[in-house]
């Protein structure tokens, strides 16, 4: 059994909160928020402690993993914690808007960077990954023009478009991981 805390107890906290709880080898731990009793309302249907101090995330000797969920500039701290405690994070898109803080995340994870994944999730869902799979096989014939759209099933709050770099940056970061997915 895995034990999972969930950074974050907004619109993508609660999607990972319900995933690892559906998941029959994962444990919904702990939910940490700092902002009002948005975590306890997350955690109490899976029966998850909550906290308004997300230090309690990466002190728990409970928590194996982590799932970051929180808003763009907190993510960099956040990963580096979370690696420096030993645990695996599992961290939401983008990793930062400034690629010299992602930099000094790397650095600071040096050796480590295994216990990291970014969450470009669309690769795995299942009518993505059996197109994959047609075309890697040869099925569809070779790739000459990938064309990519996407959108979220509803708009993000305002708020989180503000941090998040615009909804262009915030959407088109899938559009590349699937380019590259396709084209490896």
């Amino acid at each position: 059994m895995i034990d999972i805390a969930v950074i974050g107890a907004g619109r993508i906290g609660a999607v990972h909160a319900a995933s690892v709880a559906a998941h029959p080898g994962t444990r919904l731990a702990l939910v940490a928020d700092p902002f009002g009793d948005g975590a306890a309302r997350l955690a109490a249907p899976y029966g998850a402690r909550a906290t308004t101090r997300v230090e309690d995330v990466f002190e728990a000797a409970d928590v194996d993993a982590v799932i970051i969920g929180s808003p763009t500039p907190l993510h960099v701290d956040q990963i580096v914690a979370s690696v420096h405690a030993g645990k695996a994070a599992l961290c939401e898109k983008p990793v930062d808007l400034s690629l010299d803080r992602v930099d000094a995340c790397l650095a600071a994870i040096a050796g480590q960077e295994h216990r990291v994944m970014i969450g470009f999730n669309r690769r795995f869902d299942p009518s993505i990954a059996q197109i994959h799979a047609r075309v890697a096989d040869g099925e569809i014939g070779p790739l000459e023009q990938l064309t990519i759209i996407s959108r979220d099933p509803a708009a993000p709050p305002a708020a989180y478009v503000a941090q998040s770099g615009g909804i262009f940056r915030d959407m088109t970061i899938h559009d590349l991981d699937m380019a590259a997915h396709f084209l490896e």
